[in-house]
């Protein structure tokens, strides 16, 4: 074989570039293939029945992507028109049936498709070959993809990047050949990727750049006459658009943000320009929060490192578009294509996003800066296999970071403790773990993580911060720390939930039972998470009122509840006992169906369905049989479902009018011990056959589950019985 033709071998095919950047795609995402639903995935997926198949496909045509029952208040979230992403949603929940799998292979193969066209773009835009190879393997594989890519609701970047490419490609082919077809087809994709992220509005841009293009080349003038009409088509389809959105669905108010001195507002925007060269250069660590803004008093804490190198990489970037100017058009069209798409999310503006800068931000930009550096590349007159090596190096690496990423995806949990690892104070990652530990049946872990989130050190974080959200999730939690027999403190417990529940804003000065610290002063969210936190608050009410006495109070809470409202199936579970306590054992039922509905296991939805029909026979029988075999038997059926303050109310009248009844006693302190009434136990052990009380209350203790061991006694001097005779 000559030199020459060993040369030519080496040069890669353009026809074979595409299926390069795209076998790149698959392999660098595909170990996301087998990742879960995460953070917004819950919202609006698997929470949301609007996405549950088919039926409610013109839906998403009609309203913003996030209008789903999670969002009680219709300002609670950006009015982001996104149909094509709610379609893309139902679709693959209907072909999965609820599985993970085929949104994320959606992802995946919608990714290789973006960088085939990307590769098809910088064949365009880089003379050599070689370097497109490069710079299209690289757009593929760069760790900045992830969030876009293996997180599912990311994939609105995919989405867009994937129509405006493609319509790109259409206009382009337009502009030589002067056929319509490419084109009409071209304004069907500009509508999809309008509808898939509102950032596609750019794409006249696009147009003009390669109408420039032509318009700079020797080629006939033709292709450049047909790419300036596109360009002014495309422009007042981009007007129009923008005008029916200010109309019909503007993106929503404006955060009421203080503003900031000047200077301020230089730095931060310099950090911000320093956070995306970082990201770009070297992303690691891969979080969905680099660096978070900390607030130092009324003002964002910027960090000296991170605003001189914005300076650096905002010097070094006008530095390359003058020379650019002076040089290379095309070269000069993509670096202010880039600066374009980055700078509306450079904080220019302030755009509140708490944590300066996203990799999915990138996902498009990237494309323009490595055609511009891929443009700017001169090889070395000499053979070198170093850039080779280089490209090969950074391509390896990048594999290495997001196969490692994708394990954080795997499922919630993961996620959340991945971006605890990376920041122990963030704010979000300890509210949302809380949630996530709440559902799972760990309270007590998810009062330790919420109160965390209300830390000064977390709260810097005000942009990521949450602090009434928190605090509500804490108020459902606050029962799981007080005893039965704590009946005063339980008593307070139901009238702060029913004042939060009321809308008023709680006082700052007055610390709820079972939580460790008073509540935050109200921030500007405040009646938006008072109103998505009602369904919760009042289930939680329903509960705590469930253990005292009194079934109107427990009936009135539930009766605040939508049959609808997005409760787990932990919360839906504890309003079945709570009805079940309160003899509404149809109401009880219905409950228990919809906590199957929501994940509830089998065995658990049996077992407790069982329990209400025993209740419901021992509560019917106690009508038809005399003292004190009633009183044992209603107070066994509270036993039977845990209000045991209730079951020693009952029997405590039981034992006054009846001294002498042992069964009664035994009864009587079984229950005492459950609602940790310790002091009130031994005076009744005191009474009894057999071991001396201390011993006696020592084994009835050993016998409570973890959860009413780990809770303190109740203090003699709390008046529990209030009402009830003294035996």
């Amino acid at each position: 074989m000559t030199a020459e033709a060993a040369t030519r071998g080496a040069r890669p095919e353009p026809r074979h570039v595409p299926f390069v950047a795209a076998l790149a795609a698959v392999v660098a995402f595909l170990p996301t293939l087998w990742d879960g639903f995460v953070f917004d995935d819950g919202e609006l997926i698997v929470d949301n029945p609007f996405v549950h198949g088919l039926s409610h496909l013109g839906r998403c045509f009609r309203t913003d992507l996030w209008d789903t029952p999670s969002r009680a208040v219709g300002d609670a979230a950006p009015h982001f028109y996104r149909p094509l992403v709610c379609a893309a949603n139902a679709a693959d929940w209907a072909l999965g049936n609820g599985s993970a799998l085929p949104f994320h292979l959606t992802n995946v193969l919608g990714h290789a498709l973006v960088a085939a066209f990307a590769a098809r773009a910088l064949l365009r835009w880089i003379p050599r070959p070689g370097v497109a190879v490069a710079a299209a393997v690289l757009f593929a594989v760069h760790p900045t993809r992830s969030e876009s890519v293996a997180w599912i609701s990311g994939r609105t970047d995919v989405f867009s990047a994937l129509f405006l490419l493609g319509a790109l490609e259409l206009v382009v082919r337009h502009g030589r050949s002067g056929a319509w077809r490419p084109l009409v087809f071209a304004c069907v994709a500009f509508c999809a990727a309008l509808g898939s992220k509102e950032t596609a509005i750019a794409f006249p841009l696009f147009v003009g750049f390669e109408w420039a293009r032509a318009a700079r080349s020797t080629e006939p003038p033709e292709p450049a006459r047909r790419l300036r009409r596109a360009t002014l088509l495309f422009g007042i389809a981009a007007v129009l658009y923008v005008g029916l959105r200010a109309a019909f669905l503007p993106m929503g108010p404006p955060e009421d943000e203080p503003g900031m001195p000047l200077l301020t507002h230089a730095a931060y925007v310099l950090l911000t320009v320093g956070y995306y060269a970082a990201r770009i250069v070297f992303p690691w660590p891969q979080t969905f929060y680099f660096r978070p803004v900390a607030f130092s008093g009324a003002l964002p804490a910027c960090s000296p490192l991170f605003v001189a190198l914005g300076a650096v990489a905002l010097g070094l970037y006008a530095a390359a578009t003058l020379r650019a100017a002076r040089r290379d058009s095309t070269t000069l069209g993509l670096l202010l294509l880039f600066g374009a798409l980055l700078a509306p999310m450079s904080n220019v503006v302030p755009t509140h996003v708490p944590t300066t800068t996203a990799d999915r931000f990138l996902y498009l930009p990237l494309l323009l800066l490595l055609g511009a550096l891929g443009r700017a590349y001169r090889p070395s007159p000499t053979p070198s296999r170093v850039p080779a090596l280089v490209v090969s190096a950074l391509g390896a690496t990048s594999l290495a970071v997001n196969f490692a990423r994708a394990i954080d995806y795997a499922n919630d949990a993961a996620m959340w403790y991945h971006e605890l690892e990376t920041n122990p104070d963030n704010p979000l990652a300890l509210g949302k773990l809380g949630e996530a530990m709440a559902a799972s049946g760990n309270p007590g872990e998810a009062r330790r993580l919420l109160t965390r989130a209300l830390s000064p050190e977390a709260l810097r974080y005000r942009l990521l911060a949450s602090p009434t959200h928190y605090y509500f999730g804490l108020l459902e939690l606050a029962g799981g720390s007080l005893a039965d027999g704590d009946a005063p403190a339980l008593a307070s417990l139901v009238q702060e939930i029913r004042t939060a529940l009321s809308g008023a804003v709680p006082d700052p000065h007055r610390r709820a039972p079972g939580l460790d610290l008073p509540p935050p002063p109200a921030d500007d969210h405040f009646r938006i998470h008072a109103e998505n936190a009602k369904p919760h608050l009042a289930s939680a009410g329903a509960f705590a009122a469930s253990r005292l006495p009194g079934d109107d109070t427990v009936r009135a809470f539930v009766g605040e509840i939508p049959k609808d409202a997005p409760l787990g199936a932990a919360a839906r579970y504890n309003l079945a006992l709570a009805l079940g306590r309160a003899a509404a054992y149809g109401q009880a039922r219905e409950e228990l169906a919809r906590a199957a509905e929501s994940g509830l296991p089998e065995p658990v939805r049996a077992d407790l369905d069982a329990t209400l029909a025993k209740v419901e026979t021992l509560r019917r029988d106690a009508r038809a049989v005399p003292e004190p075999r009633s009183s044992l038997a209603r107070a066994e059926a509270f036993t039977l479902l845990g209000a045991h303050l209730r079951a020693a109310r009952v029997l405590r009248r039981a034992v006054t009018e009846h001294p002498g009844e042992e069964t009664l006693l035994f009864a009587y302190f079984d229950a005492l011990v459950a609602a940790r009434l310790d002091e009130d136990a031994l005076a009744v052990a005191a009474r009894l056959p057999g071991p001396p009380p201390g011993e006696r209350l020592a084994e009835a203790r050993r016998k409570l589950g973890a959860r009413l061991q780990a809770l303190p006694a109740v203090p003699a001097s709390v008046p529990w019985a209030a009402g009830a005779p003294s035996p």
